[in-house]
């Protein structure tokens, strides 16, 4: 199942507005990997990426759960979570797609995986180590004892009750109804044509199917999937439970460069040039910084996918009203108060010119009389 990107980024900007180039990134490589990994149920991939999208606050980048040190002294010792040392609940706080939190968590994934996450925990920001975590995670019940496939299958799609593979009931309804639209954006972006310049191909690392046969059970990926096909198949037990993942909504966000194993920390996008200057300038009429920022993001999203369709034009329009005209009462103001000082300044201009005429002409006079009379 391979996906036009022109089709899916339009689709994806008339569902849910405007995209800045860090997000456009991000979905592109879940939409990579997706396809690498031979993903054949746009269902479930419409709630994995509905799932990332609340678990990275929008940005469809791996993020780290925020908060002072102090914040998760209440995950110290904390057996659920396998923390048994002093430190873990910030060092193996949440990281991720969709945050994995405490040593028993980062153990697991260490031995499916092959890698370190007891040591460096902070591999789980990898891109390519992030997707493998949400997939198996969702996929075999690993983070709550719940099964996506359970879910979604031939018989069923129930996007609301999907949510307890993850967290429970936590914005469940918000997600379900963002998995309904990548649903329609993912089968209308549908291509035959993979590798093409509109459905590129990504170089990822071991396709997930072999990661997972490493665990040692002789399930690959696609044994995995095929099991929306069979919903009767039992889920895997666990004893995991459910508050063992933290939902965050928002976080600090890594931005891979070129999606390597080097990741580094980004602030959210600021204003910058000339939208700061208009930031500052509408300030002064209560618009603020956001207001000009808004838009500036919709602009530098324009072209960050490598093209321009009448939705990257819409998204900049629909910004602009969106941002400029509930603040239009203070352009109407403005401009009717320059317009009443613009006249009250020439009427006193007049009058005061008028009286130093008047002035003038009296002293004329004076020194006329004057000298008649001598």
């Amino acid at each position: 199942m391979n996906f036009n990107r022109r089709k899916f980024f339009d689709q994806y900007r008339r569902l849910f507005g405007s995209l800045t180039a860090e997000a456009v990134a991000g979905l592109e490589f879940l939409l990579g990997r997706f396809e690498k990994d031979n993903w054949t149920d746009a269902r479930l991939i419409a709630y994995c990426l509905a799932t990332v999208k609340i678990e990275t606050a929008h940005t469809f980048l791996p993020i780290t759960e925020r908060g002072e040190r102090a914040y998760f002294n209440k995950y110290e010792w904390r057996k659920t979570l396998g923390n048994k040392e002093t430190g873990d609940g910030y060092k193996y706080r949440g990281r991720g797609f969709s945050q994995i939190t405490g040593r028993k968590n980062h153990q697991t994934f260490s031995d499916l995986l092959g890698i370190d996450l007891i040591n460096k925990p902070e591999k789980a920001l990898e891109p390519n180590v992030a997707f493998d975590i949400l997939a198996i995670g969702m996929l075999r019940g690993l983070f709550t004892g719940k099964r996506l496939p359970d879910y979604i299958n031939s018989v069923k799609t129930d996007y609301k009750g999907a949510r307890k593979t993850v967290n429970g009931t936590d914005k469940a309804e918000q997600i379900a109804d963002y998995a309904e639209k990548f649903e329609k954006i993912l089968k209308s972006s549908l291509s035959t044509n993979f590798g093409s310049e509109n459905s590129r191909e990504f170089n990822t690392h071991t396709p997930l199917n072999e990661v997972v046969e490493k665990s040692g059970d002789g399930r690959g990926l696609s044994d995995e999937l095929k099991d929306a096909e069979n919903p009767a198949a039992p889920p895997e037990s666990s004893t995991q439970t459910a508050d063992q993942i933290t939902n965050i909504s928002s976080g600090e966000k890594t931005v891979p460069d070129n999606f390597t194993s080097e990741t580094k920390v980004m602030d959210a996008p600021a204003a910058t040039g000339i939208t700061a200057k208009l930031g500052k300038w509408t300030a002064y009429l209560g618009l603020g910084v956001p207001t000009m920022a808004g838009i500036g993001s919709a602009v530098k999203g324009l072209y960050a996918d490598g093209t321009i369709s009448p939705a990257d034009i819409f998204s900049v329009i629909s910004s602009v009203f969106k941002y400029v005209l509930p603040y239009s009462s203070y352009i109407v103001f403005g401009l009717i108060g320059y317009k009443i000082v613009k006249t009250a300044l020439v009427q006193v201009s007049f009058m005061l010119r008028m009286y130093l005429n008047a002035s003038a002409d009296k002293h004329d006079i004076q020194i006329a009389v004057k000298e008649e009379a001598k």
